[in-house]
């Protein structure tokens, strides 16, 4: 497995867990319909078919990744699904800069922690 295949099951894993966690919102709504019910439990049912067979795959590739996944995507998801359109906005501008250059990032969130704790 490559690792650009190891990052595509991880990110599925998130978003299903993303699309789970929305359509239980969306359940006592108006526009909760039979078929959106029909359909996000099928994809559960598929996704959860596929994680079954790729999760000791991802888990072969990389243990400690795995580890960590299992450990906090649960978290990053429930982070996500609780945070208002704003906070979105900053979390998406904070892993642009990220992207652009870790370190640089790194050391500046480092700085800002320290701030922060004093």
């Amino acid at each position: 497995m490559t690792e650009k295949q190891l990052f595509t099951y991880t990110n599925a894993v998130i978003c299903s867990e993303l699309l789970s966690s929305y359509l239980e919102e969306l359940k006592n709504t108006p526009v909760y319909r039979q078929q959106i019910k029909h359909l996000s439990t099928n994809l559960s049912i598929e996704l959860e078919k596929m994680l079954k067979i790729e999760l000791p795959k991802i888990f072969d590739v990389d243990e400690m990744f795995t580890l960590n996944l299992m450990r906090n995507y649960k978290d990053l998801v429930e982070l996500i699904t609780s945070s208002q359109g704003d906070d979105l906005m900053v979390l998406s501008q904070l892993i642009k800069e990220y992207n652009k250059d870790r370190d640089k990032f790194l050391d500046k969130f480092e700085i800002m922690l320290t701030k922060l704790n004093n």
